[in-house]
């Protein structure tokens, strides 16, 4: 079975899915409010890796100057072990390597 994976910027509409994600990695995890800032900031990026239409982990990071800090990483329980941290990690890289 062929899958769709997707790596795009996050909308309004995936922050619900983003929470579940978020809860199922951390036992602090972040709040709503948290990502509502980072959605708003400036210098903040955040990018979602979908598998099928489901989101299956993210990355959120700040690109200040020529510094990137990442803020947050997570991967679904589900899909861990799958190179999915990893394919974000590489895509931001590229992405923000093209902007230089």
């Amino acid at each position: 079975v062929v899958k769709s994976h997707v790596i795009r910027l996050i909308s309004a509409a995936d922050l619900d899915n983003v929470l579940l994600v978020e809860k199922d990695c951390y036992s602090h995890p972040w709040s709503r409010l948290q990502f509502l800032q980072e959605l708003k900031n400036p210098v903040a990026s955040i990018l979602v890796y979908e598998i099928d239409g489901r989101i299956a982990g993210y990355i959120c990071y700040w690109l200040v100057v020529d510094e990137m800090q990442i803020l947050n990483l997570a991967t679904s329980s589900q899909y861990r072990r799958q190179g999915i941290a990893l394919k974000l990690l590489q895509d931001q890289i590229s992405i923000e390597k093209m902007n230089v």
